[in-house]
Formats: structure tokens, sequence, C-alpha cells
């Protein structure tokens, strides 16, 4: 676990690491700054313990990507060489909204958002245990919209798949690139909605072991926002997208997806219930493809927001959210 921890005149991040049989040990501090102030930090942890600790750092006309890498064994080490390495990764200036994604072997990827003075374009990064942090490489279309809410999976071989939506003079679009491990580079980003079939926006995507991706995402088709969702194969590329709820009267937003080293992936969303709100989920299974979306939160008294989803390694699926 990291999190961020702020004072009167300092914001400091920490770290802490529960082993199975021994428990938590005691809370290690990683980076204390006075000015400017750290955002909360996000973590990656890999097969072995080891993880990428990335946040970003505001200063007084600035913003930009740091990341630290956390080993876990540091209590061998001095305090003061603690296994723990800190750099700049965006570049200079207008950098925000980090989403990484690491696999068992400790490949990463980073993408976030940076402003070039223009517009908001998705930059990307990728971690390599024997090599470090790579160069920022744009992977963005050359549209003349602004790029927003960034995302990310990696599979077990290290391919990437990032995923985000522009918006484009009006129309919002979920767009895509890929990062191949076997030629080592980015492609070319490509949209996934329909240009002029709606809003599309809020994507959120996952990996599996063998390099299928889905990615979900909200989509206003001019009269209700439903939950859409495109699969990728690494033998016959990306599927049309598909909505994985029926039409309805009312809206759906705020999709979470997840997935098992099968492919076997559950989404979940909240959908309005008339003056309430209430949570939905549908699973995907290879080879039968999407079933049908069903309420998984019947309690008609309060309003739910902020669901999540885990799958695990058998296919079996926890989801949270609060209810108010």
């Amino acid at each position: 676990i990291a999190w961020e921890q702020c004072d009167s005149d300092r914001c400091s991040i920490w770290v802490n690491r529960f082993v199975p049989d021994v428990g938590w040990g005691s809370a290690v501090l990683l980076k204390t700054v006075t000015t400017p102030a750290f955002l909360t930090p996000i973590l990656a942890v890999d097969s072995r313990g080891d993880g990428l600790i990335v946040s970003t750092v505001y200063g007084q006309y600035a913003s930009e990507i740091w990341g630290d890498i956390y080993n876990h064994d540091h209590k061998k080490i001095d305090t003061k060489e603690a296994a723990r390495t800190s750099m700049r990764i965006s570049q200079l200036g207008g950098a925000c909204s980090p989403r990484i994604a690491i696999n068992a072997r400790g490949r990463a990827v980073l993408v976030w958002i940076q402003h070039d003075g223009r517009r908001h374009q998705v930059w990307a990064s990728r971690y390599v245990t024997s090599l470090g942090w790579g160069q920022p490489t744009l992977i963005d279309a050359s549209t003349k919209g602004n790029a927003y809410d960034p995302q990310v999976a990696i599979d077990a071989d290290g391919n990437a798949t990032a995923a985000w939506y522009y918006d484009e003079g009006g129309h919002m679009n979920v767009w895509t690139n890929r990062f191949s491990a076997a030629t080592w580079g980015w492609g070319r980003a490509q949209r996934l909605s329909r240009l002029g079939t709606g809003h599309a926006f809020s994507p959120r995507i996952v990996a599996d072991a063998f390099g299928d991706v889905i990615v979900v995402w909200s989509k206003h088709d001019h009269t209700r926002c439903r939950i859409w969702a495109s699969k990728y194969s690494p033998t016959t590329g990306w599927d049309t997208e598909q909505p994985i709820e029926p039409p309805s009267t009312e809206d759906s937003c705020e999709p979470q997806v997840a997935m098992d080293a099968t492919g076997i992936a559950v989404s979940v969303w909240r959908k309005r219930e008339g003056n309430h709100a209430g949570v939905w989920a549908c699973r995907y299974v290879p080879g039968c493809g999407w079933g049908k979306a069903q309420l998984i939160e019947s309690d008609k008294q309060g309003k739910v927001c902020g669901a999540q989803i885990a799958v695990s390694t058998w296919g079996e699926a926890i989801a949270v959210w609060l209810c108010v």
C-alpha cells in the first residue's frame, strides 16, 4: 500500500507491505517534499513483491510525473541507501492523470496526459527491470481534440494496450493504441467507437495472459447512456463495438471491468433506477461472448456510486460499491 500524508509545511509518500503469515510491517517513508506537493500516488506490484509507485508533482507553474521503485527487500539495505530510486518520467510541465499496469515479470507501462501548450495528449513510458524507465513516447492520434482519462493494460509477454477518449470538436470518442513486445514499439492510434454514433467516454481496459484485451466504456447515443465494449484478439484484431446491456429508459455510467488470466471478464456499472441507482454486471466468456446483464444491487432505498470489480484466477468475481 502507498499513500500521501501531509501536514502544514510538507507532503510525504509512505509505503507499507503485508506478508502472509507475517502481517503488516512498519511504514517506510519513501519521499518528502516541502514545495511542490505530491498528488495521491498510484501503485503497481509484480509477482516478486517489488513495486512501482508513480505520483504527480505539482509546482508553481507546472506538473510532472515521477516514478519510484520500491524493493520488497528494503529492510536488508541501509535506510539511507534503501532500495528506492526516484526519477522524473514525464517531460517538463503539464503532466497529469497517470495510470500504470504491471505484469508478473515486472514489466510495466505508464500512460498519462501531457499538455503541450495547445492541447492535451497521451504519452507513455515503459519500465523493464534491467533497463529502468524508457523515454516518454507520444502515442495518441494527430487530431485537434483534447485527450482525457487514459487507461492501460499489459499481458504476460509485455504487450500493452492504452485507451482514452477524445473531445473531437464536441464529439467524444474512445481511441486506443498498442505496444508490441515483438517489435518494441507503439502502433498507430485508432478509434474504437464509431464516429457520429454518440458520445463515448470513460474507457476501462483489461488484458489476459494470452494478449486478448477488452475495453468497456459509456456511450450516449443521443437518447440514453449505455455500456459498450470491444475486444481485441492477437489473431483478428479489434471487434466491432457492441452494447453489453439492452436498451433502457435510464442512463448507465461509471463502468469498471476485470479479467482473469484465461480471458473471463466481468464488467460492473451504475444505472439509474427511477429516483435511485443500482449496480449492474455482465460477464464475458471466451468463445461465448457477453452474457445477459443483470442487476446485482437491488436496494431501492438509496443511491450507489463507485462500484469496483475484481476477478480471481478461477473467474470468480467480487464487486463492491458505496451506497448512500
